[in-house]
């Protein structure tokens, strides 16, 4: 391998790259590119042959789901991926918010579902208008928030989704750890909207006649030390008999695990 490499850097040392191009290197001509790896070591080559391919795929590829980690050694290049992202579902695990936020923006419409993993951080803050200002979020159905750590933020969603007019359909579904008192300051933000409430739900108005919003909450059984939540933009129409009694149904779907 050693000899090949040696050949080849012998071959390519007399060549010159004319003229010099001040562009993104997915922008240069093929052959431009090839001459540049080709004067590289193998070590130096591989990341960027590497990345190259994966800009590639993520713009021809349509994608069911697309996961981003934070520890992905490529994922501080995704902000230079100035193309679009096709994918039904995509999920983020220990992303911070300016991540977050780039990567959505470059999603394609049809985005149906949004996930966020924080099980091992607490220090992740997140700037919920940012991300729901996103039209790909706006018209996903569902967007999941899996072990946040503020009790605040079911009711500064709701307010969002509010101030917003966000469609009738969209559901947001949190996951708390170790926390109380979340159901509760949600009541008593909303305590001029309730139209309707008992220990597991609450109902409120938005500005817009045509439409609610409601609140679920509780615990199951796979694990007692998490809260969950879903909010639920709905039509002002929609009878209470029309609710799904079955917790578990929705709850089980924050059990990605």
């Amino acid at each position: 391998m050693s000899f090949d490499i040696d050949k080849l850097a012998e071959k390519t040392g007399n060549l010159l790259i004319d003229p010099v191009y001040d562009t993104n290197w997915c922008d240069m001509p093929a052959e431009i590119k090839l001459e540049c790896i080709g004067k590289l070591e193998l070590e130096e080559r591989t990341p960027i042959q590497k990345l190259e391919f994966l800009f590639y795929i993520l713009k021809i590829g349509i994608f069911d789901k697309c996961s981003i980690t934070f520890n992905d050694p490529v994922l501080k290049e995704f902000k230079n991926y100035t193309g679009k992202i096709s994918a039904k579902n995509i999920g983020f695990s220990e992303c911070d918010n300016e991540m977050v936020v780039a990567l959505l923006q470059k999603m394609n419409t049809g985005v149906e579902s949004i996930e966020i993993h924080l099980e091992w951080s607490d220090q992740i803050d997140y700037n919920f208008n940012d991300i729901l200002a996103i039209s790909q979020v706006q018209n996903a159905k569902y967007w999941f928030v899996h072990f946040f750590q503020q009790n605040d933020c079911i009711y500064k969603v709701a307010q969002i989704l509010i101030d917003q007019n966000s469609k009738i359909g969209f559901n947001f579904l949190m996951s708390l750890y170790c926390t109380n008192g979340s159901f509760e300051e949600f009541l008593d933000h909303f305590a001029d909207r309730i139209v309707s409430e008992n220990d597991r739900r609450v109902r409120i108005r938005t500005n817009n006649p045509d439409r609610h919003i409601l609140l679920e909450h509780g615990r199951n059984d796979f694990n007692r030390e998490v809260e969950f939540s879903r909010l639920m933009v709905i039509s002002a129409e929609m009878k209470e008999s029309e609710y799904n009694d079955n917790y578990n149904e929705w709850m089980r779907k924050m059990n990605y695990y």
